[in-house]
Formats: structure tokens, sequence, C-alpha cells
């Protein structure tokens, strides 16, 4: 088995959802036979889940692809022989680009040329606690932001879509990236449909809305006491 792991390993990160991993095998005096492949250990590090890899032994780059947006991976790499396995490099730790989508440009000089704008959107969204403090002109909502997993970026901050559903008109709230929030310029004894986005470099999902009445002028929401 060798003495050495592979040399010059080095890992890079392509896609939100890909990375790409190049090495030279280990030196000829420290092979002691003939190298049958190298595996590749790649470990979530929020999860705990470990992929293993197998790359043949002409093989010394590989990309893997599957994985998840803005997650944080550990890699090594060993090379083995028929009689067992070397040591294992030492580890690289990348994290995965936040999610989004590759586009093409074309470029008259070049024939063509990609441009890859990663925009991230959390896949999931929020889920509303309740609204108090309603008045005639305002509201203050309270929510929970997406499960962790679902976030695919930094939430930078929250944006409401407020529909009035008598008129049918409608207009967007951004906050900050707090979880309470109050909405106020309303107009008195209307109803309101009113749902929530997370916002990373782009919004995700809409939460499912929730209808609140404002009160009418004059009155006194004692609820509020």
């Amino acid at each position: 088995m060798p003495n050495d792991a592979p040399q010059n390993f080095t890992v890079q990160v392509e896609t939100p959802t890909s990375i790409s991993l190049r090495w030279d095998p280990p030196p000829p005096e420290s092979r002691n036979g003939q190298i049958l492949g190298f595996s590749i250990s790649l470990a979530n590090t929020e999860e705990g889940s470990v992929m293993r890899i197998a790359a043949q032994s002409n093989e010394y780059e590989i990309t893997i692809q599957n994985l998840v947006p803005y997650t944080t991976y550990a890699c090594s790499i060993l090379a083995f022989t028929s009689v067992g396995n070397g040591p294992a490099s030492l580890p690289a730790v990348v994290t995965t680009f936040e999610s989004g989508k590759c586009t093409s440009i074309f470029n008259v000089e070049k024939l063509y040329s990609i441009a890859c704008s990663y925009l991230s959107a959390p896949s999931g969204a929020p889920a509303f606690i309740g609204a108090t403090d309603v008045t005639s002109t305002s509201v203050t909502l309270s929510w929970t932001p997406p499960s962790d997993e679902l976030h695919h970026g930094v939430i930078r901050h929250y944006l409401f879509i407020v529909q009035e559903t008598f008129t049918g008109t409608n207009f967007t709230v951004q906050t900050h990236s707090h979880t309470t929030f109050t909405i106020g310029d309303l107009f008195p004894y209307r109803n309101y449909e009113i749902s929530v986005q997370a916002v990373t470099v782009s919004p995700g999902p809409p939460s499912t809305p929730i209808v609140i009445l404002t009160l009418q002028d004059g009155m006194f929401n004692y609820n509020c006491i």
C-alpha cells in the first residue's frame, strides 16, 4: 500500500451544486506497487453525512455534482493498491455557492461565452406566528424563518406582499432580517391579505397568506392591552 497521500490536492467550487477536484498521484518511490485507483471522501459538515467516490488510476481530476447549495464540505483523497489503502490527504474545506442559475450570453468575437450569475433564492417560505396590535391603520406581524436547510444563502431581509381584498390593490413592503414588523398606512375597516417571502439575493416562495381586518376609526383593540 502507498506510504503517501496523493499530492497537490485542490478543490474548487464550480456551481451551487458542484465542485471540481484535482490531484497528482503519490511519488513513485512511495507507491509500493501499482496504483489501482483513488478513493475520495466528501463529508457534509452540516449533516455529518459522508459520500465516497472512486476514481480510476489514470484519473487526476473529477467533478462531483448534485451537492447542496451553500453547504460546507470537507474533501480528502487516498490512493490504493491491491494490498490496501494509503493515507488520506489533509482535508480541503469548501462551501458551495448560493443557489441560482447560469445563463449563456452570445459573444460575436468568441462565438459564445458563458456568464454565470448565481442568484440565491430560499426553497421554503416563512411561517406566520400571528398578527397582533391591529389598529385602524396598522398591523404588527411576527413569523418564523424557513428551515435552515432551505435558506441556500444568507437571509438579508423579508418582503411582504399586501393586498386590499375589496379593491384588489396590492403593494410590497421590504423589512429588515428580524422576525417581527409593523405595516402602517393601511385604511380603516378593510380586509388585507398578507404573505411574506424570505430574501437572500432573490426572494423565495411566499408564505400561506393570512387575512386581517383593520379596525374602524375611533375603535380600540382591547386585545392589545
